[in-house]
C-alpha cells in the first residue's frame, strides 16, 4: 500500500518541477480544440 502512494508523491515532485511535459500538452489541447472549433464555423 506504500508503493502507490510513493510513485504519486514522486510523480507530482517530479510534474511540479518538469513544467514543459505537462505545457507541451495543454498548448496541443488548445490549439486541437482551437482548430476543430473553427473547422465547424464553416
Amino acid at each position: 500500500m506504500l508503493l502507490p502512494l510513493w510513485l504519486m508523491a514522486i510523480a507530482c515532485i517530479y510534474f511540479g518541477f518538469a513544467t514543459d511535459i505537462t505545457l507541451g500538452a495543454a498548448k496541443a489541447a488548445a490549439q486541437a480544440l482551437l482548430a476543430g472549433s473553427s473547422g465547424m464555423m464553416n
